[in-house]
């Protein structure tokens, strides 16, 4: 099963019961740490149904622009009929893999929420390298993802059982764990947020200004 294919409401409605809400809610807590202001470029990469988007909206106060790519045409539907553009609020989408993206101005902000992780290994480091490009120099980041904490426990261990067959039969959750030091490679650490109950982590980061090639080799 596919679940990036359902309906964008659907998906978002099993991923809601799945969680309970709480990734919702730490995306929240986590755009306030973001600094999104007034008139900032932001790209919402892997953008799904622009929840995530949405959640850095108030902080715009009606003015910037949100780039969001896609490669699941459900989600990006989604995305689109919940846009609302003004004179100073633009929205633009694209429907591809995120691969190869060139902005027509690079983003201040970018945002993969939960994106980065279900691509396999050589492909998340591309992503990440994707991202890092289309940013301005000291451009901000934040990337959350899933990781499989450690547990002493009989609960906890079946519990991590089954989140991982969820994660990698539903969702296609790659575990390798190489999204992490990528990041760190491209992007300077402000702060890493660790969530062991939702298995989830959060990286904010703030655009390394290297030559790209010296990125990759470091």
């Amino acid at each position: 099963m596919r679940i990036y294919h359902l309906g964008g409401r659907l998906f978002e409605s099993v991923t809601h019961l799945l969680t309970w809400g709480r990734v919702d809610r730490f995306k929240s807590e986590l755009v306030e740490k973001l600094g999104v202001r007034p008139g900032d470029r932001v790209l919402d990469w892997g953008c799904g149904t622009g929840a995530g988007a949405r959640k850095v909206l108030p902080l715009m106060n009606g003015r910037g622009e949100i780039h969001g790519v896609e490669i699941a045409p459900n989600m990006l539907k989604l995305a689109v009929a919940r846009s609302q553009p003004s004179p100073d609020l633009k929205f633009s989408y694209t429907l591809r893999n995120g691969f190869d993206l060139t902005l027509a101005e690079p983003a201040d902000v970018a945002l993969a929420w939960h994106t980065l992780g279900v691509l396999p290994g050589d492909l998340s480091a591309r992503g990440v390298e994707e991202i890092w490009m289309n940013l301005r120099s000291g451009g901000r980041v934040l990337v959350t993802d899933m990781y499989l904490p450690e547990t002493k426990t009989r609960w906890g261990a079946i519990r991590k059982s089954v989140a991982r067959f969820v994660a990698r039969n539903f969702y296609h959750q790659n575990f390798g764990g190489s999204v992490l030091p990528n990041l760190e490679r491209y992007f300077e650490t402000v702060e890493i947020l660790h969530r062991p109950n939702l298995m989830a982590y959060a990286f904010l980061g703030r655009r390394r200004d290297e030559p790209l090639e010296a990125l990759r080799t470091s």
